[in-house]
């Protein structure tokens, strides 16, 4: 009998435990005129919503899509198929990057036109300009374990961070080669470090969160357009990024090594946004209870027997 319920356990363990230990998280983009969305492998694409003016930044939570338009100078939301799409936010000059802080449903975005970082709920109240008088913002990260928004400045050619309020302004990277439309910055806290790309330079860079250190990661001399952006996988330990001339999306380890291809013959792909993990699935802490318990039962059993 113990043997028998050993086995049943142990059968059960296995298949909670390792059946999704490896599943394919999406990888969504913008292109010229709609947003597809591929399995971080690559497999697996097709369009979410087309016919669209010119979207640009994107960013997605666990069950809705959101994005800027350039040229309709609009901020729009839908569900991850696509579906439901309503404009939040309209008329306010050119909306470029934009970020979501998913615990307070609130979306930052960066306004070249009204040289301003700005931030809203995810219905498009509240609006705020939270830093203005930048010179041509382009995109925006959130530290939200620090409290810090980062993002990128193509007039000043530089990085710049504040409080998630707009106070506490500082320049932590400067001189780093124009960003035209393609200055892309992501972020991991945890590590201490951010990383951006510069279009004019065709690099990807790493640096310290208050700019120091800098690293040069990817160099590969190939034309990145005038649009690529980064978004890293930090469960995996990966970092992918668009290249709108070639239209290919690729992705490296954090530290640049190992270049792979994931996606090529797109669209002129512009902003990318991540969501779920190519990683295993952690086991849940209530597998391990709930194995422990029934081993614990066993125990019992075998000592009444003894007994």
């Amino acid at each position: 009998m113990k043997s028998r319920l050993l086995g049943v356990v142990y059968a059960w363990f296995i298949v909670i435990a390792f059946g999704n230990s490896a599943f394919a998280g999406s990888i969504y983009w913008t292109t010229p005129n709609s947003i597809q969305v591929a399995e971080q492998d690559g497999t697996g694409v097709s369009d979410v919503i087309t016919g669209l003016t010119a979207p640009w930044g994107i960013a997605a939570s666990n069950s809705n899509l959101f994005w800027t338009d350039v040229w309709d100078e609009n901020i729009k939301r839908s569900t991850l198929g696509g579906a439901d799409i309503q404009t939040l936010l309209g008329d306010f000059g050119n909306p470029f990057g934009i970020a979501l802080d998913v615990t307070a449903s609130d979306m930052y975005w960066a306004n070249n036109v009204s040289s301003a970082i700005w931030r809203a709920d995810f219905n498009g109240g509240s609006k705020t300009a939270l830093v203005s008088g930048l010179a041509d913002p382009i995109d925006v990260a959130l530290d939200l374990t620090n409290g810090k928004m980062y993002w990128t400045n193509a007039g000043s050619h530089d990085i710049r961070r504040a409080n998630l309020d707009g106070t506490g302004l500082e320049v932590v990277v400067t001189s780093i080669g124009s960003f035209l439309f393609g200055g892309s910055i992501a972020l991991d806290p945890a590590a201490g470090k951010m990383y951006w790309a510069s279009n004019s330079l065709d690099t990807i860079f790493r640096a310290n969160l208050d700019g120091s250190s800098v690293e040069t990661l990817i160099d590969t001399g190939r034309d990145f357009g005038s649009g690529v952006d980064i978004q890293l996988d930090l469960v995996a330990g990966l970092m992918y990024w668009s290249e709108r001339i070639p239209g290919s999306i690729s992705r490296s380890n954090l530290d640049g090594s190992n270049i792979q291809t994931v996606l090529s013959g797109l669209d002129g792909p512009k902003s990318i946004s991540l969501v779920g993990s190519t990683s295993m699935v952690p086991i849940p802490a209530t597998v391990w209870l709930f194995t422990s318990g029934l081993l614990g039962l066993i125990g019992v059993a075998k000592k009444r027997k003894a007994t």
